[in-house]
């Protein structure tokens, strides 16, 4: 995780990389499967890091 860079943890969590950077630059939103997908990623819970 620390030191992954955006392509490593897209292919890792199984999400389009420009995607992934339309998401970080709040271009788009991800569906609620992709953010589950982005909180396991960071080991995370959901709700600690998208409002739903």
């Amino acid at each position: 995780m620390q030191g992954e860079t955006i392509a490593g943890f897209s292919r890792r969590i199984s999400v389009n990389y420009s995607l992934m950077v339309e998401y970080l630059n709040t271009k788009k939103f991800p569906s609620p499967p992709t953010a589950k997908k982005i909180a396991d990623g960071l080991e995370m819970a959901i709700g600690d890091i998208f409002s739903i």
